[in-house]
């Protein structure tokens, strides 16, 4: 039987998981943004983060997140636009992780959110500049942010 005194420590232990998950997710949202980083600057390699993230770059400025084998996203440099996809698995990790791939290297930092189970994304109109709500598709592009641009023009005049 658990004594009234002891339910805080378990709901504290429970905080402390959930807190420990999410810190250990954006430890590897942070590796991504910085692999995808090194593949703009022209770095070839196949990373496995874990046994379901891997990043890719072909050394030519394209890099392609992978997860459980399925690509997510692709950021191409010279473009200068990711495309992003759920794969067919709108589950919480794609979305976490497109989530932090987005925020990390575009523009206008689009959000995805789910509301009754269908996915939307949060955009930004070019003519109002207003966040604007629409249902997420598979294969949506954005501009890489400022930061991302700079880079490439520095390695492409190497």
């Amino acid at each position: 039987m658990v004594s009234q005194g002891s339910i805080p420590c378990l709901q504290a232990t429970k905080q402390i998981r959930l807190s420990f998950k999410v810190l250990l997710m954006r430890t590897i949202e942070n590796k991504i943004c910085a692999l995808i980083s090194n593949g703009l600057q022209g770095q070839a390699f196949d990373r496995k983060l874990t046994k379901r993230d891997q990043v890719v770059s072909d050394g030519q400025g394209k890099v392609e997140i992978f997860l459980w084998g399925t690509r997510v996203a692709t950021v191409d440099g010279k473009a200068r636009k990711i495309t992003v996809q759920n794969g067919g698995y709108q589950t919480v990790t794609t979305k976490s992780r497109l989530n932090s791939i987005l925020w990390g290297v575009t523009a206008d930092k689009p959000r995805i959110y789910q509301h009754k189970y269908v996915w939307f994304i949060n955009v930004r109109d070019p003519l109002t500049n207003d966040l604007i709500s629409k249902e997420f598709s598979s294969g949506m592009s954005f501009d890489l942010s400022q930061p991302y641009v700079a880079l490439i023009q520095i390695f492409n005049n190497l």
